[in-house]
């Protein structure tokens, strides 16, 4: 499980290559004929009728083509991994009706819970330190609001022993509707807030606006 948290991070560098990239092109031309018939577009010269159905046993599927295509790419500069903190969780229901609903939770990620030792006891999503105290959970399994939270003390201890930082990373939109809801204007957003250990640190930015046409 912990290997599939793991992301590899590219930032772009402003820097543009040309690439040349190879393509699939259908040859659509025996498509379009087998359509044409079936809409009575073609019609038979030598009896003067539309052709029927059963009369295509020598149509054939189009071969691929390729073509080769030439583009610019913004060159993107590999920096890292990440790590999720947090991995969701889907139990379905069982064919023998034995649960009859979904359980949906999230759980803090497997690093985590490996280097501070934390465990489940009776109840499943309630995360418990070496001492057995509360020291992670999802918010949803109590409030019904979304959110692994994690005891500060054990989430200091985690960044201090693994070298990481927290971070959150931000990608929004903003739109403003008229009075038949169309968009007339709207706005995206980024951000990278970190964690500090005694706050968290960031600002969000606006990248662009655009206006509606």
């Amino acid at each position: 499980m912990d290997a599939y948290a793991w992301v590899d991070v590219q930032i772009k560098t402003g820097k543009y290559e040309t690439v040349t990239e190879t393509v699939q092109i259908p040859d659509i031309s025996s498509i379009e004929a087998l359509l044409r018939k079936y809409r009575g577009l073609i019609e038979d010269e030598d009896q003067g009728r539309f052709l029927n159905d059963g009369e295509d046993e020598d149509f054939e599927i189009p071969a691929i083509q390729f073509k080769e295509k030439i583009r610019k790419r913004e060159i993107e500069k590999e920096i890292g991994k990440v790590l999720h903190a947090t991995t969701d969780l889907l139990w379905d229901e069982e064919y023998d009706a034995t649960k009859e609903n979904a359980v949906s939770q999230s759980l803090p990620c497997a690093k985590l819970i490996e280097i501070m030792n934390m465990r489940q006891q009776q109840e499943d999503g309630f995360y418990y330190d070496s001492n057995g105290m509360l020291a992670a959970f999802d918010t949803d399994l109590t409030q019904k609001v979304k959110s692994v939270v994690v005891r500060k003390d054990i989430l200091d201890t985690f960044l201090g022993k693994t070298g990481m930082k927290l971070v959150w990373l931000v990608d929004a939109e903003k739109e403003i509707h008229a009075g038949d809801y169309s968009i007339t204007k709207w706005s995206d957003w980024e951000a990278v807030f970190t964690y500090e250990g005694d706050g968290i640190a960031g600002e969000i930015h606006r990248l662009q606006d655009k206006e509606s046409q």
